[in-house]
């Protein structure tokens, strides 16, 4: 007796059919999240366009790096304020909560700019 969610055998089955299940079953599947969305249910932030000079922008700006939150944001602002604007997108290192890892997610969005 065959159930109703059993598939015939292989062999039997032509291209078109196998085509079709694996259509099904890729319609099954849910989109994959780009990198760096919240999943805990909040909505996702949209990365940044263009470069974002650390020197200028803020921390609302910043936030919409990859791997930049409103607390690194905040903490990148802190910064400059208190030492000054950053010579490289590699002094962002001197923040507490960015690694090299974020270092490295950030850089293509990163500018350091001349401070006004």
């Amino acid at each position: 007796m065959t159930r109703p969610c059993d598939f015939p055998s292989v062999p039997r089955m032509g291209a078109v059919s196998l085509v079709a299940v694996a259509a099904a079953l890729c319609a099954t599947v849910p989109p994959r999240q780009p990198a760096g969305d919240a999943r805990d249910g909040s909505p996702p932030r949209v990365v940044a366009p263009r470069l974002v000079d650390v020197n200028r922008a803020s921390a609302e700006e910043l936030a919409l790096l990859p791997g930049i939150g409103p607390a690194i944001a905040g903490r990148i602002v802190s910064d400059r304020s208190e030492r000054g604007p950053f010579a490289s997108v590699d002094e962002l290192r001197r923040v507490k909560g960015i690694g090299a890892a974020t270092l490295e997610r950030v850089r293509p969005f990163a500018a350091a700019g001349q401070s006004a």
